[in-house]
C-alpha cells in the first residue's frame, strides 16, 4: 500500500499539470498500476482490431471507457496467473497477430505513426499481443476442464424447455450441450475472476471524467 501511495505521488509531484490528467491512475490490481493514458491507448488499439484490414487513417478518436478498464485489469489478471504454470511464455509466437494489427492501418507508416503517438515501440505492441494470446489460452484450458455438461443436465433441458418440444431430442442434443456449456463457462469465468481480483484487491481511483 505505502508503495502504490507514494508512486501515486510522485506521478503528482514529477509531472507538469497538464499530464497530471493524462496520468492519472485508475486502477491498482496488486503491484500493477493502470493509468488513464493506458486505458486511452488501450480503447485505441481496440478499435484498431475491430477495424477492416486496411481502412484505418489517423488520428483515431476514442472515448475513455470503463469496459476496457475492465479488459485490461482481466488480462493482467489471468496473464500473470499463466506465468505462474508456464514460465516459458515469451516464446509464444505472435508474428500473425502483429501482422494482422499492422495491416489494419492503411500504410506500414501509419501503422508506426500510431504507435509514436501512443508513445509505444514494436516491443510494446508485442508484448501487448502476446498478453492477449496467452490469457486467451489460458482461460480456454482451465474453463474447458472445469466445465462439463452430463447427460441428465442435457435431458432436464429438452424437458422444460418449450423450444424443442416439436424436435427429438438425438436431433438437438448437441445443440444443448453446447448451450449449457457456454453458459457455465461463462458464469465460471466471472466467479474465477471475481476471486482473482479479490485476491489481488484491484481498486478503483476516481480518474477524469471526458
Amino acid at each position: 500500500m505505502k508503495v502504490l501511495l507514494s508512486l501515486f505521488a510522485l506521478c503528482l509531484l514529477s509531472t507538469p499539470a497538464n499530464a497530471e490528467i493524462a496520468d492519472a491512475i485508475v486502477a491498482t490490481a496488486g503491484e500493477r498500476i493502470i493509468t488513464f493514458s493506458e486505458v486511452m491507448t488501450e480503447a485505441k488499439i481496440v478499435k484498431v482490431m475491430r477495424s477492416k484490414t486496411g481502412s484505418l487513417s489517423l488520428p483515431l478518436r476514442v472515448s475513455y471507457s470503463d469496459e476496457i478498464l475492465e479488459q485490461v485489469i482481466n488480462r493482467e489478471l489471468v496473464y500473470l496467473e499463466a506465468k505462474k504454470i508456464q514460465a516459458d511464455l515469451e516464446d509464444t509466437h505472435i508474428i500473425d497477430e502483429m501482422l494482422a494489427f499492422k495491416d489494419k492501418f492503411q500504410s506500414q507508416a501509419a501503422f508506426y505513426r500510431f504507435l509514436k503517438e501512443e508513445g509505444l515501440e514494436v516491443d510494446d505492441m508485442a508484448e501487448r499481443l502476446l498478453k492477449e494470446k496467452v490469457s486467451a489460452a489460458y482461460v480456454s484450458r482451465r474453463l474447458s476442464l472445469m466445465a462439463t455438461v452430463s447427460k441428465k443436465e442435457i435431458e432436464d433441458f429438452y424437458e422444460s424447455s418449450s423450444e424443442y418440444e416439436d424436435l427429438d431430442l438425438k436431433d438437438v442434443e448437441r445443440e444443448i450441450r453446447q448451450k449449457l456449456l457456454s453458459e457455465k463457462i461463462e458464469k465460471s469465468l466471472d466467479e474465477w475472476l471475481l476471486r482473482l481480483r479479490k485476491r489481488d484487491k484491484v481498486r478503483y481511483f476516481k480518474g477524469p471524467q471526458y
